[in-house]
């Protein structure tokens, strides 16, 4: 399946990756809301979406 790249959903804290977006503006994120980045998201390859009831893989 591959290596999960960019966590879509997380913050400074919380991410299970090195690559993020954000809600807020952070030194070290990707990008503030993935929905307005979608195509660089994308780009980036596998991503970790996390849905506060069913944690799930996303393969863009």
């Amino acid at each position: 399946m591959g290596e999960v790249n960019c966590d879509w959903f997380a913050d400074e804290q919380h991410t299970k990756t090195e690559l993020f977006f954000s809600r807020r503006t952070e030194l070290t994120t990707c990008g503030t809301d993935v929905v307005d980045h979608v195509d660089y998201a994308g780009f980036i390859g596998l991503a970790y979406l996390l849905n506060f009831a069913n944690p799930y893989l996303f393969l863009h």
